[in-house]
């Protein structure tokens, strides 16, 4: 079973994505701020590595831990979902290592779910 390591401090959305996630048979573990994300990280194996970009009221945002996530998961494919256009993010991301980001509003749950679908099957 393939591991996804969803960050999402949003509580309904988070909620909708982890639902489609393990209903689609991948094994989610989904958390709330960077700094959990941060403790899990050593005990959880991810495949994938979703990330909200900003997340708000944290002292890190999702592009702040990517470095750790690399260091500890360094062949997890790390994608960042937000809510802001690509091309407003691309100075922010570069030289991050980031595999791929995807637009919330345009990334449903179902969508994301044949996303990771395709990605694993091409793999």
């Amino acid at each position: 079973m393939k591991k996804i390591l969803l960050l999402e401090d949003e509580e309904a959305l988070g909620r909708i994505y982890k639902k489609r996630l393990d209903m689609a048979g991948y094994e989610t573990l989904w958390t709330r701020t960077a700094e959990e994300t941060e403790k899990v990280i050593p005990n959880f194996p991810a495949d994938v590595i979703l990330i909200d970009h900003a997340i708000k009221g944290h002292e890190k945002s999702g592009l702040d831990i990517v470095p750790n996530l690399r260091k500890h998961i360094p062949n997890a494919k790390l994608i960042v979902l937000s809510n802001y256009d690509k091309s407003n993010l691309q100075e922010e991301i570069k030289g991050l290592n980031i595999d791929d980001f995807l637009l919330k509003i345009e990334t449903p749950p179902s969508q994301l779910v044949k996303y990771l679908d395709k990605m694993f099957v091409t793999s």
